[in-house]
C-alpha cells in the first residue's frame, strides 16, 4: 500500500490539512487526529462556496485525483450525494452529509478502506464584502500502522507547500468561473 503517497494526495487536496501541525496535536497512538485550518479566498461567499461543492471541486482537484459519481451522477450539487475518488490503486469512497450553499457549510464524510475514515467540516464566513474566510475542520482515524505513522509525520514545511499550491488551484478557478 502506497499510504505516504496517498497521503500526499490528499493533502494537497485539503483532505488531510497541510496545517495539520499547525492547529492540531499529533495524531494520537490510535491514529486518530483533528485538525483546523483557516484561510481567506478573495471572493464573495456566493462565489467561493460553489467550489467546495461535490461538482465545484472538480475544478480545483485536477492531477490524478478526480471524482466519480455514483449517487447524483450527474455531479448535481445535492446532499446525500454519494462519489469516488482514485489516486492509482487508492480508492475512496465519499458521502456529501450536509450542503448548504448559501450560507457556506459542507460536510463530507469519506472511508478508504485499509487505509483512514475521515469528517471534512467546511465553514465559510463573509471577511468583508469582497472575501470569504474558509474553516476546514478534519477528523482522521488511521485505519493501520502505517497511516497512522504517516498522520504523525504531516504537517511543516511540506504540507504548507501543498496547501499553497491548492489556494492557487483554487483562486484560479475563482478567476475562470
Amino acid at each position: 500500500m502506497k499510504s505516504k503517497g496517498y497521503l500526499a494526495a490528499m493533502l494537497f487536496l485539503g483532505c488531510i490539512p497541510a496545517a495539520l501541525a499547525q492547529n492540531s496535536a499529533p495524531a494520537a497512538d490510535d491514529g486518530h487526529v483533528v485538525s483546523t485550518m483557516t484561510f481567506v479566498v478573495k471572493a464573495p461567499i456566493q462565489k467561493a462556496a460553489p467550489l467546495f461543492t461535490p461538482a465545484g471541486m472538480q475544478c480545483w482537484l485536477g492531477g490524478p485525483m478526480h471524482a466519480e459519481f455514483v449517487h447524483a451522477q450527474t455531479a448535481n450539487d445535492e446532499a446525500g450525494a454519494v462519489f469516488t475518488m482514485h489516486d492509482g490503486a487508492q480508492k475512496s469512497t465519499w458521502v456529501n452529509t450536509l450542503l448548504d450553499v448559501k450560507s457556506g457549510r459542507m460536510q463530507y464524510a469519506s472511508f478508504t478502506p485499509d487505509a483512514m475514515v475521515m469528517v471534512v467540516d467546511v465553514r465559510m464566513i463573509a471577511d468583508g464584502k469582497d472575501a470569504t474566510r474558509v474553516e476546514l475542520i478534519h477528523t482522521v482515524t488511521a485505519l493501520n500502522p502505517q497511516v497512522r505513522e504517516a498522520l504523525k509525520s504531516m504537517g511543516g514545511a511540506h504540507g504548507q507547500e501543498h496547501m499553497a499550491a491548492a489556494q492557487k488551484a483554487i483562486e484560479g478557478c475563482l478567476t475562470t468561473n
